[in-house]
């Protein structure tokens, strides 16, 4: 597994906004990584190696944090 190719690694990108004496902008998440600076980000997850598996429950449904079935919990395919 290799660092992403969009953000070189950093898991964020400058996000450009003109400026009177150049282009300056704020760090954004890198969509492609998801911020993990990591490429192959699980779907899923999203690289965070879990999801929130609904559970019925008396007045809707609650979210319980389970290990993401894709990656096995490690954020990333191979």
């Amino acid at each position: 597994m290799g660092e992403c190719k969009n953000c070189k690694g950093r898991g964020y990108l400058y996000e450009e906004v003109p400026y009177y004496s150049g282009v300056l902008g704020p760090e954004v998440t890198c969509p492609t990584c998801g911020g993990t600076g990591k490429d192959k980000v699980c779907h899923l997850c999203k690289g965070k190696g879990y999801v929130y598996q609904a559970v019925p429950y008396y007045s809707g449904a609650l979210g319980t944090r389970v290990t993401c079935p894709v990656c096995n919990g490690k954020g990333y395919t191979d």
